[in-house]
């Protein structure tokens, strides 16, 4: 294994000022490249925030690994976050985790925009 040795200039209190703003100019550089790539690092550790992916029945079974008469069972007895388009029953990834971390008793919290959606499709009975 070869050595390498750096040669370096004899330094003379006179270069002192120079020598000094490289290296000041070089600890810039250096404090640049570690905020780049400690942002690229806080960039890929980031997790994904797009989880509002519709899936079918058989999609959503799949990701819960569970079979389809189960899910069917829930869907009946209210029991997960389910949206009905037709005869085509339609799953968001993201309201599946909530209803998972939720202990997969009730279905999953409603966020204040769907209260309001669903107050605004009821008919008004006031007369």
């Amino acid at each position: 294994m070869e050595e390498y040795y750096m040669e370096y200039e004899e330094i003379t209190f006179n270069d002192i000022p120079r020598v000094m703003a490289n290296i000041l100019r070089k600890c810039d550089l250096l404090e640049q490249s570690i905020d780049v790539l400690r942002e690229e690092i806080r960039q890929t550790n980031k997790p994904s925030t797009s989880q509002h992916i519709p899936m079918d029945v058989k999609e959503a079974c799949d990701f819960l690994k569970i079979k389809k008469s189960t899910m069917y069972l829930y869907i009946q007895n209210g029991q997960i976050p389910v949206n009905k388009k037709g005869k085509k029953y339609t799953f968001f990834k993201d309201d599946l985790i909530k209803w998972l971390e939720s202990g997969c008793k009730t279905e999953a919290p409603m966020t204040p925009d769907e209260i309001n959606q669903i107050l605004r499709q009821r008919p008004n009975r006031r007369k």
